[in-house]
């Protein structure tokens, strides 16, 4: 609820206005919208050969990179939302393969094949220079 009354500050170091009255906020209004993404730095370009598979945690967070000759691919490091990891599958002609179940997946896209669901979890990932970073979810 917006108030009809709104308080005056005493002191403020910007300028203060009062609330939208229609209850509505447009999203011009909202700050933050263009936030330019936050980025870890992972493993060296040359760490992580095309055709490799390597685990790494980030922010606590499990994940999966694959590494092709088009480019590097992150996704949350589990087996159709399960806690099985992938990382100790295999990467063989654009497919994760998941040691677990047989599962398998398109390295670019992380859709399961053959299937409409189960995909997996994706992280943007650039390339910037030798480094490969990750972006940080918030």
């Amino acid at each position: 609820m917006i108030p009809t009354e709104p308080l005056t500050p005493v002191e403020a170091s910007g300028s203060v206005s009062p609330p939208y009255g229609s209850g509505f906020v447009p999203l011009s209004a909202i700050e933050g919208l263009n936030v330019q993404p936050s980025w870890h730095v992972v493993f060296e370009r040359k760490d992580l050969p095309a055709g490799s598979l390597r685990a790494v945690e980030v922010d606590g967070t499990p994940l999966l990179l694959a590494s092709t000759e088009d480019g590097v691919f992150a996704y949350l490091n589990n087996c159709g939302g399960s806690i099985l990891p992938l990382h100790l599958g295999t990467l063989v002609d654009g497919e994760i393969h998941c040691p677990w179940h047989g599962c398998r997946y398109d390295v670019k896209t992380g859709a399961k094949n053959g299937s409409a669901e189960g995909g997996l979890e994706s992280f943007r990932v650039e390339l910037d220079g030798d480094r490969i970073r990750i972006e940080k979810r918030i």
